[in-house]
């Protein structure tokens, strides 16, 4: 069996998406099981520092030294893309003719096209396809699932969810369905009939930080800089946050740098934070900078699961974030507040911070609870998948 992992839209920049933590996690994890695997994408950050690349074949298609930039919709990205996707097309015949499973990473087109092709020309092989957002429908006039309040749609929204519309027409070509979220489930059992809902695992498995004494930063934002990700509550949550805590405090915001990651910068300034802004980490750079901070805010509002809140809690580092449905498996080291109610996510801040017993059991309960996420788990549900495929009478 041929394991054909298609991860060939990586062309946002240097953060690594879900998708692409999802495949890097994972890859390694097949390769100590399978003989032939074989990984498909750019010269990205995935390709370029996945553990065991030497056990398998990786076939780069674009040699991405350039970083472009990150927008959603950019006339270059859609460019590169289509260069991408022609240059994945010698390899649809190359692995006919025998066993094959194909697992496509992301729900964008140049990954959904490359694998749908792969499987219509290898009708014997198993297509795996992975979901990780459900995009709203902007044509409804609605900013996202969430805020409900009326927005004339960006060209980004509209861009964004054709191409999502455009991987369910495409996936009802693939033998299975996965999402990573239990609340899609019913949404996703509509597009296909066979679905699996696989989760994610953390990717920190050293010691957590519980002393104080230890962290040298009190707030950490880690992620895009992106509306969705609530940076333009930040400076809201922070003013009211300012109003209620008197001492001054160190503020980090970890992520890569971009328009409005400045503009992001300069609120935060008129306010009186003078925040501290670092490169996308990754890595133990990433768990050294969480275990050193105190409190990690996620005020996002677009998330397939948050796995931001699986990075902070491993080292022991409680979460703060809005109570929204797609975060139902933040189940402890979370303090959640209603959606965009940012004078209560301040108190709520200011009570871990003042608050040592509060915070104690906040931290150890997350980091118990991290345990639970393990990627051998979700790697298990694969190799049961492959199981059914190499051999269906014995598992049924």
């Amino acid at each position: 069996m041929t394991i054909h992992n298609i991860f060939v839209s990586s062309c946002t920049g240097k953060v690594l998406s879900g998708g692409e933590k999802y495949a890097q996690q994972l890859i390694p994890l097949l390769a100590k099981k399978y003989n032939t695997i074989n990984y498909f994408g750019v010269n990205s950050l995935v390709a370029n520092k996945l553990p065991y690349k030497k056990t398998f074949k990786v076939y780069v298609l674009f040699d991405r030294s350039i970083v472009l930039s990150n927008k959603y919709f950019n006339l270059k990205v859609f460019i590169l893309y289509f260069i991408i996707f022609i240059k994945s097309l010698k390899w649809i015949h190359k692995f006919r003719g025998k066993k094959n499973v194909i697992i496509s990473y992301s729900d964008t087109w140049p990954d959904t096209l490359f694998a749908f092709l792969l499987k219509l020309f290898n009708e014997e092989s198993f297509w795996i396809a992975l979901n990780h957002l459900i995009a709203p429908n902007p044509l409804k006039g609605y900013t996202y699932a969430y805020t409900e309040k009326y927005k004339a749609p960006s060209l980004s929204d509209i861009y964004q969810w054709l191409n999502r519309r455009l991987f369910f027409i495409l996936q009802k070509r693939a033998n299975l369905l996965i999402g990573v979220n239990p609340n899609d489930a019913e949404y996703l059992s509509k597009m296909n009939k066979n679905i699996l809902i696989s989760g994610y695992g953390k990717e920190y498995c050293g010691g957590p930080e519980f002393n104080l004494k230890n962290k040298i930063y009190d707030i950490c934002f880690l992620g895009r800089f992106y509306e969705q990700k609530g940076i333009n509550d930040i400076p809201d949550i922070l003013d009211n946050f300012k109003k209620i805590y008197r001492k001054n405090i160190v503020f980090i915001l970890i992520g890569e740098r971009n328009k409005k990651s400045y503009i992001l910068e300069e609120k935060l300034k008129k306010i009186g934070i003078y925040a501290k802004f670092l490169e996308a980490k990754y890595g133990k750079e990433k768990f050294a900078l969480l275990k050193k901070t105190k409190i990690l805010i996620f005020p996002s509002y677009y998330e397939s699961f948050g796995i931001v809140y699986l990075d902070a809690i491993s080292v022991g580092t409680p979460v703060v974030e809005y109570d929204l449905p797609c975060f139902t498996k933040h189940k402890y080291g979370a303090v959640k507040v209603p959606f965009k109610n940012n004078k209560l996510f301040a108190v709520n801040i200011k009570k871990l911070l003042t608050d040592k017993e509060y915070y104690n059991k906040i931290s150890h309960e997350g980091y118990t609870y991290s345990k639970y996420f393990k990627w051998e788990s979700v790697a298990d549900k694969f190799s049961s998948v492959f199981a059914n495929y190499l051999n269906p009478e014995k598992n049924n």
